[in-house]
């Protein structure tokens, strides 16, 4: 379990790397139009903004819980 919780701390402190390094957030902003980058056609789910932007608060709620103590 421990390995388990270990995968998620880093993979959420990777995502939240990769969303500033690379201003995501100008590019996903708060909303509820779809993210258009092609998973209508190719299969995957399609997302809003707001999806984006609630995957990038949960990744930090994990880490400021993992770090907190």
């Amino acid at each position: 379990m421990a390995d388990a919780l270990g995968v998620a701390y880093f993979s959420a402190k990777a995502i939240l790397a990769e969303w500033y390094a690379n201003n995501m957030g100008l590019l996903l902003p708060v909303s509820a139009d779809e993210v258009i980058d092609g998973s209508a056609s190719d299969g995957r789910h399609v997302i809003t903004g707001n999806d984006a932007q609630g995957i990038v608060s949960r990744a930090s709620d994990l880490i400021a819980d993992m770090e907190a103590n």
